[in-house]
């Protein structure tokens, strides 16, 4: 990042559209202070410690600031990429469905870590590019659901969530990734899985990179780069699905039979 200049400000929202955190630099220290928690600090080769709480910010709310929102950044400066998506682990390797907020990735990845799958990511899921192609590095996370889906699973998201919380993940290589969106137009109760052309994939991916800042050129040009060689190396899909916690079930089988499908094509 540079580190002369003027000073780079970048700001972060929720999904209701308020800032809930913003950043800057000073020097070779990139700074993000989280509304509630405080403010963090990291250099390129050093992880994130806190500078200063907030007034009244438990050990908690510090914690879920630094895993949540300030280490997946600082994982993005030191090089590696974050996409905004849930992730699990299957037998094929690490499976990322991305897509804006309350589209349902984190309840689909609930719904596939329901039959068998191991819950990897919620909400940001970080991956490095390799000459072996791409690999999913996991991140501390804290599952979490919108209460009508925890009413659904019930029970079974607490296992789902304690065993994500109490397991030690290594990286996997990632065996695909779906580009999830809402279909209202499709055909009630079923989904439409599209595998992407690599041009196609990269242009579908891009709008879902997080990123601390596009103001650095080297390190966008970098960031480019990476989306490209994941886009070219690993089998991207448009996922639309229907409406209703009713058919979770159907389209994580549909997604299992892809990546199973692609992987056997490949």
């Amino acid at each position: 990042m540079p580190t002369t200049g003027p000073t780079i400000r970048e700001s972060w929202r929720d999904s209701t559209g308020r800032v809930c955190a913003t950043g800057w630099l000073e020097g070779e220290l990139h700074l993000i202070e989280v509304v509630g928690a405080g403010i963090f600090e990291f250099a390129t080769q050093s992880g994130p410690t806190l500078r200063r709480a907030a007034a009244g910010a438990t050990d908690a709310v510090l914690e879920d600031a630094r895993d949540r929102i300030v280490m997946p950044l600082c994982m993005q400066v030191r090089g590696a990429e974050l996409l905004h998506g849930s992730s699990v682990g299957t037998p094929h390797g690490a499976v990322i469905m991305t897509a804006v907020s309350h589209t349902g990735k984190s309840t689909l990845a609930v719904a596939l870590a329901a039959r068998g799958h191991e819950l990897r990511a919620d909400d940001l899921s970080c991956f490095q590019t390799t000459p072996a192609g791409a690999l999913h590095i996991p991140l501390p996370f804290r599952p979490s659901l919108r209460s009508d889906a925890r009413d659904w699973f019930g029970q079974e998201f607490e296992t789902i969530a304690e065993r994500a919380r109490s397991h030690r993940l290594e990286p996997s290589p990632v065996a695909a990734v779906f580009v999830t969106c809402r279909a209202p137009d499709a055909t009630p109760g079923k989904g439409r899985l599209t595998r992407l052309h690599p041009a196609a994939a990269f242009r579908a991916l891009l709008p879902h990179a997080h990123v601390f800042t596009l103001q650095d050129p080297e390190r966008t040009r970098s960031m480019m780069n990476a989306y490209l060689s994941l886009a070219e190396s690993v089998p991207v899909f448009e996922l639309n699905v229907p409406n209703g916690l009713e058919h979770l079930d159907r389209v994580a089988g549909m997604i299992e039979s892809a990546v199973s499908g692609s992987r056997q094509a490949d």
